[in-house]
């Protein structure tokens, strides 16, 4: 049985911006939610994101989101 208050997340994902060739972002995450939540996309737009379905909007930054499952 886990204690009470006891840190049970993993690690299983890892995020980096790219842009322009230079590294903006690189973060560990146990989950998408928390990267979602982190920069600012719904839990939906970061599964679409990560699975390659669909590209980032061109807006003003044109970043390559890499999503690398630890």
């Amino acid at each position: 049985m886990r204690t009470e208050g006891a840190k049970t997340g993993k690690i299983c994902w890892n995020l980096k911006i790219i842009n322009n060739g230079n590294i903006l972002f690189n973060k560990d995450y146990p989950s998408l939610k928390v990267i979602g939540d982190d920069i600012g996309y719904t839990y939906n737009r970061v599964v679409e994101l990560a699975n390659g379905r669909i590209k980032p909007k061109v807006g003003l930054y044109d970043s390559q989101y890499v999503f690398s499952k630890i």
